[in-house]
């Protein structure tokens, strides 16, 4: 065995959400490269919360309108697939974030559930209503 990958895997830095592990005898010079996405504690890895883009009016409308048609519940994926053009991953979550929060949408453990309903009495009565200026 090289003494490269004998002193790699007998000196790796534990953290509580990381593990550091040297690269080369040049980075073990310098320190650690960090392997993202192993998680020692067993807790959840924390979403990211910057946004890379922030999806258009076209965009949102079109992904309410997949989970809409939709008959049942339905992945990310799926609605990847039915959408006409390209969405990003980050702008799809950004987009179904924004529809969950405003009451549209609900995620469950299979997927998206479109759940908004107008009622037709409230339109009725905004319609009828008054307007009040002051």
């Amino acid at each position: 065995m090289n003494s490269f990958f004998r002193k790699a895997t007998l000196r790796p830095f534990i953290n509580a959400s990381s593990i550091f592990f040297p690269m080369s005898q040049a980075a073990m010079a310098r320190g650690y490269k960090l392997i993202r996405g192993i998680n020692i504690s067993g807790a959840a890895m924390p979403r990211r919360t910057e946004v890379v883009h922030y999806p258009t009016l076209k965009t949102v409308m079109a992904i309410e309108e997949a989970v809409k048609k939709a008959n049942k519940a339905v992945s990310r994926n799926a609605i990847i697939d039915r959408l006409e053009a390209k969405v990003m991953r980050s702008t799809l979550n950004t987009a179904l974030d924004y529809l969950e929060k405003r009451g549209m949408v609900l995620e469950t453990k299979d997927g998206f559930v479109w759940t908004f309903n107008p009622s037709p009495r409230l339109a009725k009565a905004e319609a009828a209503g008054l307007e009040v200026r002051s």
